[in-house]
C-alpha cells in the first residue's frame, strides 16, 4: 500500500451545494525574483553572494496540493481528531518547556 504524502500550508473550502463538505489544501509560496544579480569578485571569476531585486510587487503562488469531500459528520468527526491531537501536542509541550529558576 502506498500513501501519499504532502505538504500544506493552507486550507479553503466550505459547504457545498449538495450538502457536503469540500476543501483544498494548498501550499503557498513567494515566487522568486524577478531580477538575479551578481557581482564578480576577481578576475579568475569566483562569484559573489547573491544580491536579488524583485522588480514590482512580491507576488505569491498558490498551488492546490489534493481536494477533499466529506459529509458534514465525517467532516467533523475528522475536526475533532484533530482539535484532539493538537490537545495532546500542546500538554505534551508544556511538560517538555524548561522551568524557570
Amino acid at each position: 500500500m502506498t500513501i501519499m504524502v504532502i505538504y500544506a500550508n493552507g486550507a479553503f473550502g466550505g459547504l457545498g451545494p449538495q450538502s457536503d463538505f469540500r476543501f483544498d489544501f494548498y501550499q503557498e509560496f513567494a515566487s522568486p525574483p524577478d531580477d538575479d544579480i551578481r557581482k564578480l569578485l576577481d578576475a579568475a571569476g569566483k562569484l559573489s553572494e547573491t544580491e536579488s531585486a524583485v522588480t514590482g510587487e512580491a507576488k505569491f503562488i498558490r498551488e492546490s496540493q489534493v481536494g477533499l469531500i466529506l459529509t458534514l459528520d465525517k467532516a467533523e468527526m475528522i475536526a475533532k481528531w484533530m482539535l484532539k491531537r493538537i490537545e495532546e501536542y500542546k500538554k505534551l509541550m508544556e511538560t517538555q518547556e524548561p522551568k524557570q529558576q
